[in-house]
């Protein structure tokens, strides 16, 4: 089938059981991309990519390869949430460097579009992630648009070299400290320990609710025990180390968290998953003194991770500031991108 304004010889395959093509041809482009945007940092592994797959009852995913004229050119992901915001569906879309400006990468939205608004999805998602006065940033946000898409929301991509400074840590924490009298603070790596498990959840939610999303209009997620397990077994099939980080209030309950994932093939950059503080408890440095603590958890576990790499909201000021303070740097500018769909009659009617 030859797509939509695509060059001519050019097709889709589903990837396997949905159709012949492989994993591994489907992985490809998207490993070429990423390698071409980020040549500093180590990349995704396939089994990485292939544990985000498996998320039973929350997300489905239909895969498929670009061929042209044999050779796989291209890739997309359409993944589709179950359990909240059921109406939308993420698309991911790599084009391989060298097959690019062909009208591979428009033909190929075409098909993800088709899949989605088969599967009853109206709002599609789609992200661009390139570096810092990279000449994609142009070049990708004109292709969003030229396709129908709108910015719905912008985070910037910060870097932390390290070490950081001992000294440096120390000043940060010794005032810190002072805004939060009898706050208490807890490590762990791996699964969230029992005791702290209700608390975890708490802030889980209440990071859900409170996260920046701009336009996106997207539903917070409920977070449950059973949810909070199924990431955990998430992070263990990708191989990801983890070393998180707990405040516990005066009165004893867990009221803050962050988190940092460690590839174990390649430890030497972390990335900083959630960092929440429930409202109530909000003005008390908290965020800082959860952040400086996991900084030095890291450094005790894996001396030889040199960078943290992180995404924050640029609406997400509190955070900004946080990052600002320990020295992260701005390298490179993520915008999800959104378009709505006409509502089919058959759904209208369902709603």
């Amino acid at each position: 089938m030859t797509p939509d304004h695509g060059p001519s010889g050019l097709g889709l395959q589903l990837v396997a059981p949905d159709g012949p093509a492989t994993i591994e041809e489907w992985f490809a482009p998207l490993l070429s991309s990423d390698r071409a945007d980020w040549p500093e940092d180590p990349g995704w592994f396939l089994h990485e990519r292939v544990a985000l797959l498996d998320q039973p009852g929350v997300r489905s995913y239909v895969l498929g390869v670009g061929r042209l004229d044999g050779a796989v050119v291209g890739c997309i992901q359409v993944g589709m949430p179950l359990i909240e915001n059921t109406d939308s569906a993420d698309i991911e879309l790599y084009v391989d460097p060298a097959s690019q400006h062909r009208g591979v990468g428009r033909a190929l939205l075409a098909h993800a579009e088709r899949i989605a608004a088969a599967r009853g999805r109206i709002r599609l998602r789609a992200t661009t992630d390139p570096p810092l006065h990279s000449p994609e940033l142009g070049r990708r946000g004109r292709f969003a648009r030229a396709a129908g898409y709108e910015p719905a929301l912008e985070e910037a991509r910060l870097d932390l070299e390290l070490p950081v400074e001992p000294a440096r840590l120390d000043g940060l924490e010794e005032d810190a400290r002072r805004f939060a009298p009898g706050y208490r603070f807890v490590t762990w790596s791996g699964p969230c320990p029992p005791a702290c498990e209700a608390g975890r959840l708490e802030v889980g939610r209440g990071m859900s609710a409170d996260v920046p999303r701009g336009n996106l209009g997207a539903e917070p997620e409920e977070w449950d025990a059973a949810r909070l397990r199924q990431s955990e077994r998430l992070t263990a099939a990708m191989d990801l180390a983890t070393v998180a980080v707990a405040a516990i209030a005066p009165a004893g309950t867990l009221v803050g968290f962050t988190q940092l994932g460690v590839p174990r093939a390649t430890p030497s950059v972390a990335y900083q998953f959630d960092t929440a503080v429930l409202r109530a408890h909000r003005g008390h440095r908290l965020g800082l003194l959860l952040k400086l603590a996991n900084a030095r958890a890291l450094g005790e576990q894996f001396p030889s991770t040199r960078r943290i790499v992180t995404h924050n909201g640029v609406s997400n000021h509190p955070m900004r500031r946080i990052n600002d303070l320990l020295g992260f740097r701005l390298t490179g500018t993520r915008t999800v991108w959104q378009k709505q769909l006409p509502r089919s009659p058959l759904r209208s009617a369902q709603a």
